[in-house]
C-alpha cells in the first residue's frame, strides 16, 4: 500500500513537470520574435514645385552611414521577391557611365506598371522605410517638361526637379528706315509693307544650355506657324542651328516642311519639323543652342488696313518633354518593351503599347507678330469754293521714281514706264484712294484736270507715317499700338478764267468786217472763172 502511494506521488510530480514543460514550449513557440525598430524617412517636394511624384519602392533594407544599404529585400515595386541576389546587387554596385546609362540598367529591376508605393506633391512629404526608390514625375502642364527619373537610397530627401524646356520667338522683317526702328534694325515684333511686297518671317527656338538635355535619347522640335488670311506664304524655307557657337545649316533631309490653307478662314498653317536634334552632327544641347527658321511671305488683297486683330501672325513650339520615354527595337526591327515608360501617352486611360507609338511632347505659349499696310485717300476740290471735283486723273510714283500699277484700287506693283502706270480718277464725290501702301513718301502727278480747271504743274507730295511697336506693360502685360491707318490729303484745282477786254469795237463791227471779206472773196472767185472761160 505504501508502495502504491509512493508511485502515485511520482506520477503526479511527473505530470506537473510535463504540464509546465508544454506551457513553456507553447510560450516559446507563440511569442513574436523581437526585431530592431526601423526608422522612417521623409521624401518631400518643395512648395514651389506644383508637380506630383510617384514613389516606387525597388528594395528595402537597413540603412547605415554614408547611405549604405544592407539586409536588402525586394520592395513593393521590385521585379523579384524575397532576398535580393548577390548577382543583382553586384550589377548595381558596379554601374558606371552617364545617369541615362545607369537608368537603363536600374529600370530592369523596377516594375512601373504596378501602382506606385506612395505619391507626394508640392509642399508635402511622405514617410517611407529605408530602401532604394525610384521617383517619377507624374503630372505636367501644357508648356512643361518631365523630370528625369530620380533613383535614391532613401534617407530624408527633397526632390530637386530637373527639367529643361525651350522657348520660341517670332519676328518679322521691316525696313530699317521706318520711324519706329533703330538704324540697321530690321527684325522685330511689328512691321508694315505694301501689298505684294516680299518680306520674311523668322522663327527662333532657344534652348538654354542645360545638362538635363543629355538625358534625352532623341529630341524633337516642331514649329507650328500660322499666317492671317491677308498673308501669302511664298516658301524658301531655311533652317539654321547655332550650338555652342557653331553654325550648322540644315539640309532638306534633316527637317521637313508642310503647309496648308484653310478654305473657310484663309489662314495658312506652316509646320517645320526637326525630327531629332541629337542626331545632327555638331549639336550639343547641353550648350546654348538656337534653331532659326526663315521663310518668305507677302501681303495680299485680303490684308486689312490698320486692323490689329486680323493682321496678326503667330507661332508655338512643340518639343520633346519626357527624357524617360524611349521606343526601342529588336534585331528584326520590331518594337519591343511597349509602354516601358509606364505613361498613358495617348491619354486613353490605359497604359499599353499604343502609348509608345507617339513621343510625348509639350507646347509653348504662342508668340505673335503684326504686319500692317496703309491707305491714302485723296479729296479733289475747287480751290475757292471747295466743291468736290470728279474726273480728275492722277498717276503716282514712289521715292525710287517707279510708277504705281493697281488692281481694284489696291497696290499690285510698281513699273518703270509712266505710260504703263494706272490712272487714279476722282469719283463723283471728288475722291480716290490707294490701298496697300507702305510707310514712305509718294508723289501724285495730275495728268488730266477736271473740265474747266487748270492742270497742276507741280507734283503733290504724300507722306505715309507709321508708328507701331509692341509695348510690354509691366503691370497688365498688354500689347499696345499706335497706328496711322489712313493718310488723307486734299488737292485743290483752280478753274480757268475769261480774261477781261477793254477799248474794243464791239462784236457787231467784227461780224460786218468778216461778212464783207467773205463777199469780196466770192466776187473775186467768180470773176476769175469768167476770165478763164
Amino acid at each position: 500500500m505504501r508502495n502504491m502511494k509512493k508511485l502515485l506521488s511520482i506520477l503526479l510530480a511527473l505530470a506537473m513537470i510535463f504540464s509546465l514543460s508544454v506551457t513553456a514550449f507553447a510560450d516559446e513557440v507563440t511569442e513574436e520574435p523581437t526585431q530592431p525598430t526601423q526608422p522612417t524617412y521623409k521624401i518631400s517636394v518643395p512648395a514651389t514645385d506644383s508637380h506630383t511624384y510617384e514613389v516606387y519602392q525597388i528594395f528595402t533594407g537597413t540603412l547605415y552611414e554614408d547611405s549604405v544599404l544592407a539586409d536588402i529585400m525586394w520592395g513593393a515595386n521590385g521585379t523579384g521577391t524575397g532576398e535580393v541576389s548577390a548577382e543583382v546587387l553586384n550589377t548595381l554596385k558596379n554601374l558606371s557611365g552617364t545617369n541615362d546609362q545607369k537608368l537603363d540598367v536600374i529600370l530592369q529591376y523596377v516594375d512601373l506598371t504596378k501602382d506606385a508605393f506612395e505619391t507626394v506633391t508640392g509642399g508635402k512629404e511622405v514617410a517611407v522605410a529605408p530602401g532604394y526608390y525610384l521617383l517619377k514625375d507624374a503630372s505636367i502642364g501644357t508648356d512643361d517638361a518631365y523630370t528625369t527619373f530620380i533613383v535614391v537610397v532613401v534617407e530624408d530627401v527633397e526632390i530637386a526637379r530637373k527639367a529643361a524646356k525651350p522657348t520660341v520667338d517670332k519676328q518679322v522683317w521691316d525696313e530699317a528706315t521706318d520711324d519706329d526702328k533703330e538704324p540697321d534694325e530690321n527684325w522685330g515684333e511689328t512691321a508694315d509693307h505694301e501689298l505684294n511686297e516680299t518680306f520674311q518671317f523668322k522663327l527662333i527656338a532657344t534652348l538654354t544650355g542645360d545638362p538635363d538635355y543629355a538625358d534625352y535619347d532623341t529630341y524633337k522640335l516642331v514649329f507650328h506657324d500660322s499666317m492671317s488670311k491677308g498673308v501669302t506664304y511664298l516658301g524658301n524655307v531655311t533652317v539654321t542651328v547655332v550650338s555652342g557657337g557653331t553654325t550648322i545649316q540644315l539640309t532638306a533631309g534633316q527637317y521637313t516642311v508642310a503647309y496648308s490653307t484653310d478654305a473657310d478662314t484663309g489662314i495658312t498653317t506652316l509646320t517645320v519639323t526637326v525630327t531629332d536634334m541629337k542626331a545632327i552632327a555638331g549639336v550639343d544641347m547641353t550648350k546654348d543652342t538656337t534653331v532659326t527658321v526663315i521663310y518668305d511671305a507677302k501681303l495680299n488683297e485680303y490684308a486689312v488696313i490698320g486692323n490689329i486683330d486680323e493682321n496678326l501672325n503667330d507661332v508655338y513650339l512643340e518639343y520633346s518633354n519626357n527624357p524617360n520615354w524611349e521606343w526601342s527595337y529588336d534585331e528584326g526591327g520590331n518594337p519591343k518593351n511597349p509602354g516601358d515608360d509606364g505613361k498613358d501617352n495617348d491619354n486613353d486611360g490605359e497604359k499599353d503599347e499604343d502609348d509608345e507609338k507617339e513621343e510625348p511632347t509639350g507646347k509653348t505659349e504662342k508668340d505673335t507678330v503684326w504686319v500692317f499696310t496703309y491707305e491714302v485717300k485723296v479729296n479733289k476740290v475747287d480751290g475757292e469754293t471747295e466743291a468736290k471735283l470728279p474726273n480728275a486723273e492722277f498717276k503716282m510714283k514712289n521715292s525710287d521714281g517707279k510708277w504705281l500699277y493697281i488692281e481694284n484700287g489696291k497696290v499690285k506693283s510698281w513699273v518703270e514706264d509712266k505710260e504703263d502706270a494706272s490712272v487714279l480718277k476722282s469719283n463723283e464725290d471728288g475722291v480716290f484712294s490707294v490701298i496697300g501702301l507702305d510707310h514712305g513718301t509718294y508723289y501724285l502727278v495730275e495728268t488730266k484736270a477736271p473740265e474747266g480747271y487748270n492742270l497742276l504743274t507741280e507734283e503733290v507730295k504724300v507722306e505715309v507715317v507709321a508708328v507701331h511697336k509692341e509695348l510690354a506693360d509691366a503691370i497688365s502685360a498688354e500689347t499696345v499700338f499706335t497706328v496711322n491707318e489712313k493718310a488723307e490729303i486734299t488737292v485743290e484745282n483752280n478753274a480757268g478764267i475769261v480774261l477781261p477786254e477793254t477799248g474794243g469795237m464791239g462784236t457787231t463791227l467784227i461780224y460786218m468786217v468778216g461778212a464783207f471779206m467773205v463777199l469780196c472773196a466770192t466776187v473775186l472767185l467768180v470773176t476769175k472763172r469768167r476770165m478763164v472761160a
